[in-house]
């Protein structure tokens, strides 16, 4: 069963997700392995304009590689984050290789065309930053104007004990919730 993205990876983590994707996938055009350090190095080298790449540090490389994992796991791709390698070892870390044989996942990174996913990725970065921004608020009037209109267009199929929820409803907009949702939920209570 494919990974799902990670519901909301910080700023940090979509910034540097970014910039290793777009290094990782130069080095599969390649067919070569990076350690982490020089992966590190080589972001910063492709973003030298990027103050959060300017920062990253070879530690932390493996949980922001944790939404380039799930991207490609969520598309059923090779796996790019098996081209990153301990230096020391030469090979993908314990938690990789105790699941995935890497050579094999790196044959399939080396023999796949990335350039069909390119934007695919940077869509996705940029989705799941617009899912870090925080919701507007919604005041009462502005709930009440959503609930009505969803009620207008959907009362052939509500329940006509809908009408006994109003104020949950309006709450639950005002939190953020979707009309659709709101009905919903009050409903299942």
């Amino acid at each position: 069963m494919p990974t799902e993205l990670p519901s909301l990876p910080t700023q940090v983590d979509l910034e540097l997700a970014l910039a290793y994707y777009a290094v990782l996938v130069e080095v599969a055009r390649c067919s070569q392995t990076i350690t982490y350090g020089s992966l590190v190095e080589r972001a910063k080298m492709a973003f030298p304009e990027n103050a959060t790449v300017q920062n990253a540090i070879p530690v932390s490389v493996g949980r922001r590689l944790d939404f380039v994992r799930a991207f490609t796991n969520q598309r059923q791709l090779p796996d790019l984050s098996s081209l990153v390698v301990n230096r020391s070892t030469g090979e993908c870390g314990v938690g990789f290789t105790r699941s995935f044989n890497p050579d094999e996942a790196r044959a399939q990174v080396f023999a796949y065309d990335w350039r069909s996913v390119e934007t695919e990725f940077t869509g996705e970065v940029a989705a799941a930053k617009e899912r870090r921004k925080p919701k507007k608020k919604i005041t009462e009037d502005e709930a009440s104007m959503l609930m009505y209109k969803y009620f207008s267009e959907n009362k052939a199929a509500l329940d006509p004990a809908i009408k006994n929820f109003r104020r949950q409803i309006i709450n639950l907009i005002m939190s953020g919730a979707e009309p659709k949702n709101a009905f919903a939920q009050v409903l299942t209570q």
